[in-house]
């Protein structure tokens, strides 16, 4: 599918299945992955060159547990979503309270599994993996057996990867250059790095 998706990218247009001749498309494509693209690239699994045309504006969307605020906004659209918006009142303010607390290593979709859960089991304070007292996870509630164990092992090395560059740079006095050499590795592939996780030289 990648020679393909390339070419309609480049040529704008397509063929349909059945058709012999191709028809011009003017669209605005937009993708997503939780995929790191680059590493897919280096291990050949992800074509360079429809990584570079697809790769024109790159939005990071940040992890839930880096925008709890969100809460108050997803859990609506979610209960909207299953047709129970009467719902509503199970999420009180102390449950947000505690949902705050909890690191949502599965991101949306463990949020979506604890709102349906939540509706099914009708009460208002089903187990998150966090103590109230606290907030510390508790094992093994706390991982999200419905991910892959690659996916998840992805999301760990990701933020191993965030911290690592906080204290890195911090370190250099976000001096780009002194980092790189105190990391073992070129300046361009921090450069890479930090534009993959947003990161600032000087930590913003």
């Amino acid at each position: 599918m990648q020679p393909k998706l390339l070419r309609a990218l480049e040529a704008h247009e397509i063929r349909r299945v059945g058709e012999t001749k191709p028809r011009k498309v003017d669209v605005r494509v937009v993708a997503a992955t939780n995929r790191r693209l680059e590493r897919e690239v280096n291990h050949g699994r992800f074509r360079e060159d429809l990584y570079f045309r697809l790769s024109v504006v790159t939005v990071r969307v940040p992890p839930l547990r880096e925008r709890t605020d969100d809460l108050e906004l997803l859990v609506p659209a979610i209960l909207e979503g299953l047709g129970e918006r009467e719902s509503a009142h199970l999420f009180t303010p102390e449950i947000f309270a505690q949902m705050r607390r909890h690191d949502w290593p599965g991101n949306v979709r463990e949020l979506r599994n604890f709102v349906e859960r939540t509706v099914v089991l009708r009460e208002s304070r089903p187990d998150l993996g966090t103590d109230d007292a606290t907030g510390a996870p508790e094992r093994p509630t706390s991982i999200d057996l419905d991910r892959s164990f690659r996916d998840g092992k992805e999301d760990l090395i990701a933020g191993y990867e965030r911290r690592y560059l906080g204290a890195l740079l911090a370190w250099a006095d976000g001096n780009v250059t002194k980092a790189a050499r105190k990391a073992r590795i070129d300046r361009m592939s921090l450069y890479r790095l930090m534009q993959r996780h947003d990161v600032k030289p000087n930590g913003q």
